[in-house]
């Protein structure tokens, strides 16, 4: 009775695993229409969201910015790249992401989560 308790016990854990993962991955969507969020992915119409925690905005060698985040003279932290998802036209005027803010404040706090991890963490499902 025990060990049947426990398997299912389990069972419930792994479950909720796999579908904090999807969740993790459906949310992920919201960046990947225009940006990398892996090392392997294709270059998006928008610069690549690796390593984009402690880097300094406008700094890719090779992404074609506005002249609004070209000259921008900050930080990509948590705090503002959650401005940024919340309000990019406001924050920067100029800037050419044009991303109508749909999240709620649980799912901006878990992408950023998800932005400042690993990018092991956004790997492929596994089959």
């Amino acid at each position: 009775f025990i060990m049947k308790r426990l398997a299912v016990f389990l069972l419930g854990l792994a479950s909720c695993n796999v579908c904090a993962s999807t969740s993790d991955q459906s949310l992920m969507q919201a960046c990947t229409g225009c940006h990398a969020v892996r090392a392997s992915d294709l270059e998006g119409i928008g610069p690549s969201l690796v390593d984009i925690v402690n880097r300094p905005a406008g700094s890719l060698p090779d992404y074609p910015y506005s002249k609004a985040l070209a000259e921008a003279n900050f930080i990509w932290d948590i705090g503002t790249l959650r401005v940024w998802i919340q309000h990019s036209e406001r924050m920067r005027p100029g800037t050419f992401m044009r991303y109508h803010n749909a999240l709620t404040e649980a799912e901006i706090d878990r992408l950023l989560n998800l932005l400042s991890l690993s990018e092991n963490i956004l790997n492929e499902p596994t089959q």
